[in-house]
């Protein structure tokens, strides 16, 4: 997502400035964030959730403060993760036990663009 993106870009200024001859690279698969999440269908229904989730989780997730309905292609779009990883991540945000996204398709998987 686009505010990831540009935090990325203000450390790596920084980090560069700071450290000349040095390289940066990011690993995104191992990374994790601790998100605040406020769930509900009215005022007197919110109820507000910390989730410690994966940085590919997280760049998920984040996408949906902007809208309540992605299908997977945008979702590949906007995140630039890769395909079965993006699966992966969306279908343990998915799972019933701590469901946080529903998915359109009954099942396990994740269909071809739902």
């Amino acid at each position: 997502p686009e505010s990831i993106q540009e935090a990325i870009d203000r450390y790596s200024k920084y980090y560069l400035d700071k450290h000349t001859g040095r390289k940066l690279s990011w690993q995104t698969s191992a990374g994790a964030a601790e998100l605040k999440a406020t769930f509900g269908s009215g005022p007197d229904k919110y109820q507000r959730h910390e989730l410690c989730v994966s940085t590919y989780q997280m760049c998920i997730l984040l996408l949906f403060n902007d809208r309540d309905t992605l299908t997977l292609g945008q979702i590949r779009t906007k995140t630039n993760i890769p395909d079965q990883e993006l699966r992966r991540h969306l279908i343990s945000l998915c799972t019933p036990k701590h469901r946080i996204l529903k998915k359109g398709s009954k099942g396990k998987g994740i269909t071809s663009d739902e």
